[in-house]
């Protein structure tokens, strides 16, 4: 869900994958409410609000029918704990564990694993506006 939430959402890992709750996925307007902790300090940094792209809401749906009763984040409560530190999601070593997934995979890993997710996911989106 962390890896979908950046390459096909575009949120920044950990602190807007790890700060989405279930109350931010608006299901009828088909839109998602992103809170972003790094420009909170800007105004109107905050939030942002953006679509609930295809490719997520069926995965997102499946998570929230398995998720326990009551679940307040998206992501497992487990990660959010052993991310949060003093400072915020100091502690989250979420590329290291990506690392891993990756080698394991027999894959060659590439530079900036979470920033070139979003990224890419930011190109898809400029390159559909050029199309239409």
């Amino acid at each position: 869900m962390i890896v979908l939430l950046c390459r096909y959402g575009g949120l920044r890992c950990p602190s807007e994958v790890l700060s989405l709750r279930w109350a931010d996925i608006l299901w009828a307007e088909n839109r998602m409410i992103v809170r972003s902790p790094k420009t909170e300090h800007h105004v109107g940094g905050s939030s942002r609000v953006i679509p609930l792209f295809a490719e997520l809401r069926p995965i997102l749906t499946e998570a929230f029918e398995q998720a326990p009763d009551g679940a307040e984040f998206v992501i497992d409560e487990k990660y959010r704990k052993a991310a949060l530190g003093r400072g915020g999601w100091g502690n989250a070593n979420l590329r290291t564990s990506l690392l891993k997934i990756i080698r394991r995979a027999g894959l060659t890993p590439w530079p900036r694993l979470f920033h070139n997710l979003r990224a890419s996911c930011e190109t898809e989106l400029i390159e559909a506006d050029r199309k239409s």
